[in-house]
């Protein structure tokens, strides 16, 4: 049998359809913006692999295509019919070769690239077996799906017109599925068959396990068919072949989520623990970036320095987590909480940005607060200035008559004795942390 897999291999197109997934695969998440992090986070370089399904799939249904119209310019199939054997055991070992060098493209990839992560990983999700065998299944049933297709419709043009359908299909069901701000948006449920996430909200989020069962449902049984489909030589046996793709749909559908709310993922809350240093002040990220604590550790504590004149000041740097949509990361008044910036190949770069928005409203909001005015974003970034000494790079979060307020204030406070400054911005912590008063006119007070 290997012999004949090794044949197949070398006579069809499968030897050349891997090597073409291969670079896809690599080039994909090469070039992804934000797959750019992915060295030690499993997750992340896992749901990336997942994205640039956007692109196999295509590639793999046309290449499944091509061959079938390959295998009908040359004849194959005149040639194996003389053969006693079915039709079925005369396919099954191009289909095979096809789908192996398929899944084992797909594979090398993601190992080649976990192994580059193994050095600084800190965290080992299992979820991610799940994920990326969802991922070769529909690679599989892809490839057959196109080989089908070639059966039906052996012209020089399939090809290329499904892949282009494919891409600008995945594109679209992709950009329906991605939140927009309106949880309660409902569409069709089918579209979470894709397995392209819509979305990758964070290193410490998998998807769901019910839509990682509906899709790995779904695509087997869409496998089966498609190569019933190739198999078949009546339309009795045609119309048989559809039926495990309409049981996968039936059972597969109802498991997936109907709208914008998150459905699709999960929190590891085992990714989300805690980590800290051992010595003070303490530093804590989560476990999933907890290799990054050398490296965290004193940008965390220049800014915890420079809250240190006020008054009961936060000892503690947590990192911020995402707990889902409507759920803020609560935390004590003497934590300051701030969020880790990773740049390409995993290094963290924490911008001077990041240290205004740690140092914003002077680290003491604690999430709990219901009643805001309208300056109270103004003042949050005045209190970061005037601990910093300066003016923050950029007016992001500002509107233009925003940033022309914070300016002409800064101005004026900027002049101010340095313990009436640090004065004014205990009092606006204080406000803060009693969700008490509006915030610019308790920084700005007495002050024309």
């Amino acid at each position: 049998m290997t012999r004949i897999w090794w044949i197949e291999s070398r006579r069809s197109t499968a030897a050349r359809l891997g090597p073409a997934l291969l670079a896809m695969n690599v080039l994909m998440l090469l070039t992804l913006p934000a797959a750019a992090g992915r060295t030690g986070r499993w997750m992340a370089l896992t749901m990336h692999q997942r994205m640039s399904l956007g692109m196999l799939l295509p590639l793999a249904v046309a290449g499944g295509a091509w061959q079938l119209r390959r295998d009908r310019r040359h004849r194959v199939e005149e040639l194996l019919s003389s053969t006693p054997r079915p039709r079925w055991q005369r396919l099954a070992p191009t289909a095979v070769a096809m789908a192996t060098w398929a899944g084992v493209a797909y594979l090398v990839v993601f190992g080649a690239f976990a192994a580059w992560g193994l050095r600084t990983a800190s965290y080992y999700p299992t979820d991610t077996v799940v994920i990326i065998a969802v991922g070769v299944v529909s690679l599989v049933a892809a490839t057959w799906v196109g080989m089908a297709i070639g059966r039906a419709l052996p012209y020089l043009v399939t090809a290329p017109i499904l892949a282009v359908v494919l891409i600008t299909g995945l594109g679209v069901m992709s950009v329906l599925v991605t939140p927009d701000g309106d949880e309660h948006t409902t569409f069709p449920r089918f579209l979470f068959l894709s397995p392209t996430p819509s979305n990758v909200p964070g290193d410490a989020v998998t998807i769901a396990g019910r839509v990682d069962t509906a899709q790995a449902v779904w695509w087997v049984c869409l496998a089966a068919t498609a190569f019933a489909l190739l198999s078949v030589v009546t339309r009795r046996g045609a119309a048989l072949a559809v039926a495990p793709l309409l049981l996968g749909s039936a059972v597969a559908i109802p498991m997936l989520p109907a709208g914008r709310d998150g459905g699709e993922y999960r929190l590891d809350r085992t990714a989300m623990e805690q980590v800290c240093t051992e010595d003070t002040p303490r530093v804590c990220l989560q476990r999933v970036h907890a290799y990054l604590l050398p490296e965290m550790s004193d940008w965390a504590r220049h800014a915890l320095g420079l809250l240190a004149p006020l008054p009961d000041p936060p000892t503690t740097a947590v990192e911020w987590r995402y707990l889902g949509p409507d759920t803020n990361d609560v935390q004590p008044p003497d934590t300051m909480l701030f969020h880790l910036e990773l740049a390409p190949y995993e290094r963290p770069t924490q911008s001077e940005g990041a240290l205004w928005e740690a140092l914003d409203g002077a680290a003491a909001s604690n999430g709990t607060c219901t009643v805001f005015h309208q300056h109270d974003t103004v003042a949050r970034r005045l209190a970061a200035a005037l601990l910093i000494g300066t003016l923050p790079p950029t007016d992001d979060g500002l509107d233009e008559q925003e940033a022309s307020l914070f300016h002409e204030t800064y101005r004026r406070l900027s002049v101010l004795p340095h313990a009436e400054r640090i004065r004014r911005v205990a009092a606006l912590r204080h406000a803060v942390l009693t969700c008490q008063g509006d915030l610019y006119q308790v920084l700005t007070e007495g002050v024309s």
